[in-house]
């Protein structure tokens, strides 16, 4: 007889086009946290229809190097309530940007974002940004990974 495990408590990670910093957030996350109860998923609050693919490129030629697998990945997803709502953690990965779409769009669960301070690749160099989201998302499980 095997024994039930829970389900895993999921983390959302917002960013405004799901092109790049949610994403590299979410394929970080569960590369790192395998180990743990958690799970992430990443979502777009404004998605941009001229991106080009289903992910920034720079996203998969940083993370190969840090032997996270980007195999079989979607398309960027729009948020939709239904992600807020099934989400046990819900992290904007930009206050300044992110948090006037959430109050606009998404008011009942404005209260519920945890704000990170990581810039889009056109305000910087996307480069300069990746060490940024590896340090938070590292902190993030070292965090969960002390809750019961």
């Amino acid at each position: 007889m095997e024994k039930n495990t829970p389900p895993k408590k999921q983390v959302l990670f917002l960013c405004t086009g799901n092109y790049y910093r949610s994403r590299f957030a979410e394929l970080y996350f569960n590369h790192k946290a395998v180990n743990t109860n958690w799970i992430s998923f990443s979502r777009g609050l404004n998605l941009n229809p001229h991106n080009s693919g289903k992910i920034f490129s720079f996203v998969t030629e940083e993370l190969f190097k840090l032997g996270v697998s980007v195999e079989n990945q979607p398309y960027p997803q729009k948020v939709e309530a239904k992600d807020f709502e099934k989400a046990d953690m819900i992290i904007g990965l930009n206050k300044n940007e992110h948090q006037k779409m959430i109050e606009k769009k998404f008011p009942q669960f404005k209260e519920e974002v945890i704000y990170w301070d990581i810039a889009d690749v056109f305000e910087k160099d996307s480069s300069s940004e990746v060490p940024k989201i590896i340090q938070n998302v590292d902190q993030l499980i070292e965090q969960l990974s002390k809750q019961k």
